[in-house]
């Protein structure tokens, strides 16, 4: 038995019922099944229409080498298909391998060992985040007491490169915030609201696909967070640690499922963007 939004046909003995399986793949099999479609809500088509549809019929002989041929070529494609998903796959486990090489100092050569060669002083990992925080003390403009960033508990920690030294996010960053909960509605022609399903590629994020939203909601949503150039986005729902750097000036707001640390001056927000990555 079978439902009733299906309809069973079955080839006369003068037609291969391959060729005729291999046809209602085909694309004019769909561009004739398109126009014989009916419906708004839920597009149909019914047998009497579907009797009509033209089909191509060669030789009996001929059908069965061209299914042959297809099947053929298929199966090539096939193992093409598997190659490449070898080959993606040993990509993914390389540039997993080069960021772990990079943020282990084995990439390239370390600045310490680069200047005892070349007879020159170098500012340490420790001298560049105490420059950092001093400059954040500084510069610091909040309500109350300034309160110093934690650094992070590195007991079970390996041993860094010389001249490396281990940071918390709170102390390399200005500001890690995510928006309020409420969900704009959507607008047509507004600005951007990326969410982590936005984000396309390894590195990209799709602002053309993205929902839009007001320019209301946009300036509320922005009192407490307003992303910029150079921000790290990084997701908080779904696939956990997702992480983006934005490379646009255009406006747009990132919605709660993901918080935009802002770094300190002078850190790379793409060299800590691959960090993320590892």
């Amino acid at each position: 038995m079978f439902a009733s939004y299906l309809i069973r046909f079955r080839p006369k003995k003068e037609i291969l019922t391959k060729y005729f399986y291999y046809y209602l793949k085909s694309p004019a099999y769909w561009d004739a099944i398109g126009a014989s479609k009916s419906g708004i809500a839920v597009p149909n088509v019914n047998a009497s229409k579907l009797s009509q549809v033209p089909i191509p019929v060669a030789p009996l002989d001929q059908q069965k080498r061209i299914v042959a041929e297809i099947e053929k070529q298929f199966s090539r494609l096939d193992q093409a298909v598997a190659n490449l998903k070898r080959v993606k796959a040993n990509l993914k486990r390389y540039k997993a391998a080069v960021l772990k090489a990079a943020v282990e100092g084995r990439l390239v050569e370390t600045e310490a060992e680069l200047a005892r060669r070349e007879g020159r002083s170098i500012e340490t990992g420790a001298q560049l985040l105490q420059r950092i925080l001093e400059t954040r003390r500084r510069q610091w403009n909040g309500k109350g007491k300034y309160k110093e960033p934690a650094a992070p508990d590195t007991t079970d920690l390996p041993e860094l490169p010389e001249g490396w030294v281990y940071v918390s996010l709170d102390q390399l960053t200005t500001q890690i915030a995510d928006v309020d909960h409420k969900m704009p509605k959507p607008f047509e022609g507004g600005i951007p609201y990326v969410s982590t399903r936005d984000f396309i590629g390894e590195s990209e994020i799709d602002f053309d696909g993205a929902k839009h939203i007001s320019p209301s909601d946009f300036e509320n949503l922005c009192k407490k967070v307003r992303p910029v150039r150079g921000d790290i986005l990084l997701s908080r729902y779904g696939t956990v640690g997702e992480v983006r750097t934005v490379e646009t000036d255009l406006p747009f707001q990132a919605s709660y499922s993901m918080k935009p640390p802002r770094y300190s001056v002078p850190l790379r927000s793409r060299g800590f963007g691959y960090f993320c990555m590892r």
